[in-house]
């Protein structure tokens, strides 16, 4: 069969033709070949229209569409099954036997998918080496099995469902059937039937602790004890989970409906998170003075508090006094004398549940839990969604000690005057009930991703029937705002949350993705082995903590050399290595500083914990997930929909913007294209190309005009903090007074936290309200926007830099918010990230369809660029065409991205460029340094040692005098990063070396680009090309950054292999200096 493309298997072919000869141990080799297995069933299964996760779910689908022979199919299955164990049992140590086995699988498997496929000289080496197949595996008496769903049945007596049996496939790939039967009694957890409608065909289940029915091989019911978990790598939080069990029912579309709507803060949620904060800072210090405690709370998240006005706030400070601090203060004095942790979490791939607790401590050697709730509780019984929610920190818990170390699990309801610490314990039927509740919220989650037609249909006549009073106010929002939508109007919001959706289900557990790349998501965090991590750069390793303050932890880094991918800012979470990931709470951080020998993070909650023993521990780093980044988007596609329908429409791109008349005369370009941008009533769109100045000068110009020339409120986004700092020193120059929100590490006079500290009510009112210009990222303002609205009569003007690298979801609940919206970016520089491979959107209507909608990533701002220039609608868009940057030389590389329409505006970018009276090969503004194809994924050590010689060079020629600003060096991958500032060291540590996407924004006078590759393949890795291919926007930033020179270093023949590099080749080529890498060696100047 032709199944597999036959350049991709032999690709595969060659890497395991590499591996026959390799040096390297046998389980590295071992864990390469897991990998090609992986890389094999991705490519197969790439147009697979069902929803399968995993390596286990894609083979077994896979094997079932085209029938591929049992004895083959089970071969596959044990070299997985065996790869997993390779992977994850640190006591295993394979043989060259079983190397030899794992090559003859993969030898049967690419001949079966590509019988063109020349496979001779791997099959003299498996007959030379006497190499075997896998020898059956006994079948183990067992409890607990994960299999692959193939189809179900519902059991009837007398038309009555009893319960469900289930076909599936085992990790063995052999049939097993599963009876499980309705237990009414024991709770809506057992009435396993309710499976039937969360299911779906190559699901993963998870089934625990059944029983093996007698004489009956490979049949298994149900018992007292059995929990089946739906998709267990997708983890769901415990708290989502448990707000929808009320008087112990489930109630899974809450779960839904309150990822849809975002609302302001109301009292009794603004005195809960006031209360949680005040307990945090107790268990710091216990005798801490309550009005410093109230103060230190309210400078955290001061506009929601000022948002409900001084009456409410007084009263929530005398509540607090007089009914929490108390309890507050008492429980912080016994716990706190313990080793705790504040806010730790916990994950558990076993029953598919993620959980941050308010209080670990350890009493003894038994592990104890407190949540923390604000409110009181029904006859001194803890309501059910609370009892819930503590269940499941109880799973997680028992999940990651050994047995018998979990103590006390407690509930503090701080506004019971007695009996305020409620006892909790679980039950089989609690957690039945709390995992069945996580399936059929998954089952809803699932549903939206590929047809939310129904769910909505459903929903917007359900009559709220058996939902708690708190949910009704939402769901009839949610109602409301879908009965006042148009058929096309309701068409555009279902195809906007079922992408917005997939792209959730996507960043949890992995897309099929690029070929070579990854295809998990999250769940790499306990599907990936460490070696398998090391070799992506993913993870630190061997970390010593060496101190630990209030939150703060510095780890020592031992191995200095040691090349991974993070840097400062990103969300981490750190763990002890000796144990799995999910046999202990995990620390989630924030990556706070990075050194060759050292690193440290800010922990997400206050510790107390024994320096002495954990300092005993090796630790390891590893990158997090943000739930609120992943949920965001649905809430603001409805917030979208409380615009008038007049504003929708204009800003979907049906109705043409509305514009003033321009009376504006000036000669000055800034000053006509401002005239034109202050016209719109609606919005208007600038494209600014590299070097145009469109943040320095356009926009901040722009900004200074509306302060001083009207009353409006402003409002200034952009989507990375370094874009809104670089925003907030213009600002700050021109003398415009700001507030900057969220965190920043070059602002801090104007930064909320830092405006307001110590300040009473009255002064902190009189900052919010009387400040007129925000500036924040897109996800700050998206967390208090709704509040800062019962501030602001209105925000006159909405102001979004970077638009073109932000998905269109996630600014739709602001703009519904705005007056008028300005959107400032460069479609032809680096789009939004997303983590779907594929994601088009769908639309029915031919209305739609000429909306200029393509992918989930296109931006709102491309989008509405494109749509005006198609209608002509000349006054909607405008492309600065002036650039301050780059040379005419180096311009000419990138100006038929913009139709040729770039000219330089100072005289110094059309100068020749000086050069020293000694000769050097490095005389040109444009040169392409030839290097050999790579050895290593990610980075070179050749590409290292170049750019080392060339920092020298130009210093030798005196074209280095400022590390910083005269000299950067932009490589595709974080690997390369850090192998380069491990090459550099210290004397060039102020030279910049980043990605592209953190270079934009940036200028050097000269760039150094690295292109480490071993094969054209990997040119995916470093293009971002535009839908119709004419651009590579990629490409694009990296050559404009520079202003006199750029070098770049790559191999010309893989490159070539781009039309857009293949073009840039040419270009220096025909123009400008290619050199041989090993001339530039061996010159030696």
């Amino acid at each position: 069969m032709k199944l597999l493309e036959l350049a991709r298997a032999q690709k595969i072919l060659d890497q395991l033709l590499e591996l026959t000869t390799d040096a390297q141990t046998i389980k590295a080799r071992q864990l390469i070949i897991r990998g090609l297995l992986e890389e094999m069933y991705k490519e197969l299964t790439r147009d697979a229209q069902v929803s399968a996760n995993g390596l286990f779910a894609r083979m077994q689908y896979y094997h079932d569409l085209v029938n591929i022979p049992a004895e083959l199919s089970k071969q596959a299955n044990l070299l997985r099954i065996y790869g997993n164990k390779v992977a994850h049992d640190g006591e295993i140590e394979p043989s060259m036997a079983n190397f030899l086995t794992a090559c003859h699988v993969m030898h049967d498997l690419l001949a079966w998918y590509q019988e063109e496929l020349e496979l001779d000289a791997l099959a003299s080496f498996l007959t030379e080496h006497n190499a075997t197949l896998f020898a059956d595996r006994p079948q183990a008496k067992r409890h607990d099995l994960t299999c692959v769903v193939h189809s179900w049945r519902l059991t009837k007596t007398d038309e009555r469902v009893t319960g469900i049996e289930i076909q599936a496939l085992d990790e063995n790939g052999v049939q097993v059937y599963i009876k499980l039967r309705d237990r009414p009694e024991n709770g809506e957890g057992s009435q396993w039937s309710l499976l039937g409608r969360c299911m779906w065909q190559w699901a993963t289940l998870n089934c625990i602790n059944v029983s093996e029915s007698s004489g009956a091989p490979n049949q298994y019911i149900d018992n007292h004890s059995t929990m089946m978990v739906l998709e267990p790598d997708y983890l769901m939080d415990v708290t989502s989970i448990a707000e929808c069990i009320s008087q112990n029912e489930m109630h899974p579309q809450l779960a839904i409906l309150s990822r849809l709507i975002s609302e302001g803060a109301s009292q009794s949620m603004v005195q809960g998170i006031a209360v949680n904060n005040i307990f945090d800072d107790l268990m710091e210090d216990p005798q801490a003075d309550y009005d410093e405690l109230f103060r230190r709370s309210m400078d955290r998240a001061p506009i929601p508090m000022v948002a409900l006005g001084i009456d409410a706030a007084k009263e929530i400070h005398t509540c607090i006094k007089n009914e929490h601090f108390p309890r507050l203060k008492a429980m912080a004095q016994l716990a706190s004398k313990d080793e705790m942790m504040l806010e730790p979490s916990y994950i558990s791939p076993r029953y598919g549940l993620q959980g941050r607790l308010d209080l670990l401590y350890k009493r003894g050697d038994k592990y104890c839990i407190l949540e923390l709730k604000s409110g009181s509780a029904p006859k001194f019984q803890p309501w059910s969604q609370h009892q819930a929610q503590v269940v499941g920190y109880n799973m997680l818990i028992r999940n990651s000690y050994p047995k018998g170390k979990l103590g006390t699990s407690s509930i503090l309801y701080s506004r019971l005057p007695q009996k305020s610490l409620l006892h909790v314990v679980n039950t089989k039927k609690e957690e039945r009930t709390l995992i069945m509740c996580r399936n059929r919220i998954l089952g809803l989650w699932k549903q939206l991703a590929e047809d939310p037609a129904i769910f909505f249909a459903w929903l917007k006549t359900y009559d709220g029937s058996g939902l708690p009073q708190f949910s009704w106010a939402k769901l009839n929002k949610v109602q409301t705002l879908l009965g006042s939508l148009s058929p096309m109007e309701y068409e555009w919001y279902l195809e906007q949350i079922r992408l917005a959706v997939r792209e959730t289900w996507y960043a949890k557990i992995g897309s099929l993705g690029s070929i070579g790349e990854s295809s998990y998501g999250y769940n790499a965090l306990w599907q990936l082995s460490r070696e398998e991590k090391e070799r992506r750069y993913r993870i630190i390793q061997s970390m010593k903590l060496q101190s630990a303050t209030t939150n703060v932890l510095r780890f020592s880094r031992p191995d200095k050399t040691l090349i991974s991918n993070f840097r400062e800012g990103d969300v981490v979470i750190a763990y002890r290595e000796e144990l799995p990931v999910w046999g202990q709470e995990i620390i989630r951080a924030e990556l706070i500083r990075l050194e060759d020998d050292h690193l440290e993070l800010r922990a997400r909650g206050v510790l107390n914990i024994n320096l002495e023993t954990m300092g005993s521990h090796t630790w390891a780093l590893e990158h997090d997930l943000l739930e609120t980044m992943l949920f965001g988007p649905l809430a603001s596609i409805t917030g979208f929909l409380t615009a008038t329908p007049q504003k929708r429409h204009k800003l979907m791109g049906i109705l043409e913007p509305e514009f003033d008349t321009v009376a504006h005369t000036s000669t000055d370009d800034i000053d006509a294209i401002i005239a034109q941008i202050d016209s719109a009533k609606d919005y208007c769109v600038i494209q600014g190309p590299p070097g145009t100045g469109k943040t320095s000068g356009l926009l901040t110009r722009y900004i200074k005009k509306l302060y001083h020339e009207t009353k409006q409120t402003i409002l200034v986004l952009s989507f990375t903090n370094r874009a809104v700092d670089e925003i907030c020193l213009n600002l700050h120059k021109h003398d415009i007074p700001f507030i900057r929100t969220g965190r920043s590490q070059n602002i801090e006079e104007q930064l909320l936290e830092n405006l307001i500290r110590g300040k009473r009510f009255f002064d902190i009112d009189n900052i919010l309200r009387s400040n007129r210009v925000w500036v924040a990222t897109v996800q700050s303002c998206n967390s208090w926007i709704q509040d800062l609205m019962s501030l602001k009569e209105e925000i006159g003007t909405l102001i979004i830099d970077e638009a073109s690298q932000i998905i269109e979801p996630a600014i739709l609940g602001i703009l519904a918010k705005a007056q008028r919206c300005i959107l400032v970016g460069d479609q032809n520089q680096l789009p939004p990230i997303i983590s779907q491979d594929k994601a088009d959107y769908s639309f029915t209507s031919n209305q739609l369809n000429d909306l200029c909608y393509s992918s989930y990533n296109r931006s709102m701002m491309e989008r509405l660029y494109l749509k005006c220039k198609m209608q002509d609608w000349h006054q909607g868009h405008y492309m600065l065409q002036k650039h301050y940057r780059m040379h005419e030389e180096i311009a000419s590389l990138i100006n038929h991205y913009y139709q040729d329409s770039l000219h330089s505006a100072l005289p110094r970018q059309n100068e020749p460029l000086s050069l020293p009276e000694a000769s050097c090969q490095l005389d040109g503004r444009i040169i392409w340094i030839d290097t050999p194809k790579g050895s290593t994924a990610f980075y070179d050590d050749h590409h290292c040692q170049l750019i080392l010689k060339l920092i020298k060079t130009f210093e030798a020629l005196g074209e280095l005098q400022d590390h910083n600003a005269d000299l950067g060096i932009v490589a595709p991958f974080r690997a390369m990063i850090q192998a380069l500032r491990n090459t550099l060291g210290k004397k060039y540590e102020n030279i910049t070396i980043d990605t592209v996407e953190r270079f934009q924004g940036s200028e050097r006078k000269v760039i150094i680009l690295t292109l480490p590759l071993r094969e054209s393949g990997e040119l995916r890795n470093l293009e971002a090309v535009s839908d119709d291919g004419s651009v590579d926007r990629k490409l694009n930033v990296a050559l404009s950054r520079a202003m006199d020179r750029i070098i770049i270093l790559g191999n010309a023949a893989l490159c070539s292999a781009s039309p857009h590099y293949a073009f840039l080749i040419d270009k220096i080529h025909s123009a400008h200096k290619m050199i041989p890498s090993n001339h530039f060696i061996d010159d030696g100047r």
